[in-house]
Parts: C-alpha cells; sequence; structure tokens
C-alpha cells in the first residue's frame, strides 16, 4: 500500500500519455529491482518527460524531488547516486571518472536513461497511430493500485521486452560493444546521443580504456561509459591520438630494434669497405663496430649507431 501513497499524487493531473507510461513503468522489471526511495524519485522523474519522447534533461531540484516524493533530501541524493550506477539516469555535473559516482550532485540537469526514453516512446507511437477497424479495445492497463499483483509476471516480462522494440543499426566499429561486452543496439545507440550531446566521440573513450573494457572488471558498462562522455574533465579525443602517437612511436622503435638485431646475426665478425674508403669491422659478438676512414681516423661505436650507414651492405 505504500506505493499506492506516493505514486497517486505524482501521476494526477499528467497527461493521458504520460500517465499510461507511468502505469507501465511502475511495473516494469528495472522498477522491481530497486529500492523504494529509488523506485519514488525515478518514478517522479519520469513523470517529467517531455511529450514529444526527447531526450532533453528534466531540470528539479533535489529539495523539490524531496517534496513530491515524500523522502528526505539525503535519501534523494542517495536514490539519484544508486540510479546513476544502474544507467537509469546520467547527470551533468562533476564526475568522479572511473567510479560512475558523481563527486558532487547539486541541481545540474538530469538525462533519463534509454530504456525509459524508448518505453515511453513506444506509448507515443499506440497513442499517435489511428485505429483502422473497429477491433475490440483491449482490457485497460491495470490502475496504479494493481501494481504489486503484476510485477515479476510473464505479461510484465514480455510488456518489457516488446518496449525495446526492433534493433537499431549501429556502425561497425561498434559491434564488438554488443557481441563481447553484453550491451544491446539500444545501449550503444544512447551512448552515441550521449557522445554527440556533450561533443566527444564514443570511439575515442573506448579507444583509450579499451584494456579496461575487455578485461571484464567493470560492473555497470553502460553508466560507466556514460558517466565518462559526460565528464567535462578529460580531453579523450587528445588522448586518442597521444596513445596513437605513442603506438606509433613503439612500433618505430621495435622496428628498428629487429633491424638491428639482423645486422648483428648476419654481420658479426664481418669486415665490410664503402665506396668511398671507409672500412667497417664488426666484432665477433656483433655489438661494436670498428671504423677506419680515408685520411687515417678511426673509431668505434655500438652496431645501432652506425645502423643507417651498415644498412647499405645489409641491402647489398
Amino acid at each position: 500500500m505504500s506505493t499506492i501513497l506516493w505514486a497517486e499524487p505524482i501521476i494526477t493531473h499528467r497527461p493521458a500519455i504520460v500517465r499510461d507510461f507511468l502505469r507501465d513503468l511502475a511495473k516494469s522489471e528495472l522498477m522491481v529491482a530497486l529500492p523504494e526511495s529509488a523506485q519514488r524519485v525515478l518514478f517522479y522523474l519520469a513523470s517529467l518527460i517531455e511529450k514529444d519522447g526527447s531526450d532533453r534533461p528534466v531540470t528539479p531540484a533535489r529539495d523539490t524531488i524531496a517534496a513530491r516524493t515524500g523522502l528526505g533530501v539525503a535519501s534523494v541524493y542517495r536514490a539519484l547516486s544508486a540510479l546513476q550506477m544502474k544507467g537509469h539516469i546520467q547527470r551533468s555535473g562533476q564526475i568522479l571518472e572511473g567510479s560512475g559516482y558523481q563527486t558532487r550532485f547539486g541541481n545540474s540537469p538530469i538525462f533519463l536513461g534509454q530504456t525509459i526514453l524508448l518505453l515511453f516512446r513506444k506509448h507515443l507511437i499506440s497513442h499517435n497511430t489511428p485505429r483502422t477497424s473497429a477491433v475490440p479495445a483491449p482490457n485497460p492497463e491495470p490502475s496504479i493500485t494493481a501494481i504489486d499483483t503484476y510485477r515479476n509476471t510473464v505479461v510484465v516480462k514480455e510488456q518489457s521486452k516488446s518496449a525495446l522494440g526492433h534493433e537499431p543499426k549501429i556502425p561497425t566499429d561498434l559491434r564488438w560493444l554488443v557481441t563481447d561486452c553484453g550491451l544491446n543496439s539500444h545501449d550503444v545507440v544512447g551512448l552515441l546521443s550521449i557522445a554527440k550531446r556533450h561533443g566527444k566521440r564514443l570511439q575515442d573513450v573506448l579507444f583509450v580504456k579499451d584494456q579496461q573494457i575487455r578485461s571484464g572488471s567493470i560492473r555497470n558498462l553502460w553508466g560507466w561509459l556514460a558517466s565518462l562522455l559526460s565528464s567535462t574533465l578529460t580531453d579523450y579525443a587528445w588522448m586518442a591520438r597521444s596513445k596513437i602517437r605513442d603506438a606509433e612511436k613503439v612500433n618505430e622503435e621495435n622496428k628498428k630494434a629487429n633491424e638491428v638485431d639482423t645486422l648483428r646475426v648476419s654481420m658479426a665478425g664481418k669486415r665490410f669497405e664503402a665506396a668511398d674508403g671507409t672500412v667497417y669491422e664488426i666484432d665477433g659478438n656483433g655489438i661494436f663496430c670498428f671504423v677506419r676512414r680515408p685520411g687515417g681516423r678511426s673509431g668505434a661505436a655500438p652496431i645501432h649507431h652506425l645502423l643507417n650507414e651498415l644498412r647499405q651492405f645489409l641491402e647489398g
């Protein structure tokens, strides 16, 4: 009965399509998995959704959320943290990278998660689709007073699945998030939307955090990636470029090291004379090269210091 007391005032005076959406949301699996304080906060935030189904943020103050849900401000704060960790909301502001938590909430805008937006858009499509035949109207949705009865039933599970609709197309270079990391296409589309909103590229974040993502150590991958994309503290485009430059530098060093090893193996103990009269003698271990140049000048150096000069003999 506690569910009824806090839910009914929130539903009252909302547009019909929003009321239907809230009733469906209230008995969905994602609500069942939340503690009651988080249920109340998510339910209230969802009631503020735009009637066109857009992903514009909602901006209620914490005091307002507390007043409308019957919770204390501290409970609202904890509920917002729990909702963000589960990926049901994303918040602007200062973000503690890697944890999924924010260091402060303030009254910054709140973006509803893609699962909630998709559920509402399903209602929006149904609401805007004209009836083409005199088919008897289906049984009405159960009222808010019947929420607890419908939870965890087969009907609820099927409705939750259908809320996702068809699988959207995603870029080929992001398919591994679905095949290897347990996300679905809607999750990836949601991350792309967040990235676009914040002027970032999802591919840059994935490239920088590739090893950590593929390790499987991140509990809530979607929420974690959404937090990174929302962060204003890190320039992932710059980090991606730096990582590419570092990789190119390492590849060049490895190439040079392989060439030096080839020189050591093929030239150890040998003597070469260049066209200008310079004589090169490699020691038996292929480490040092003794050089006698025209005019009586001579010296010795590690073989890798003379790589450019000795390359002519290797190629010949």
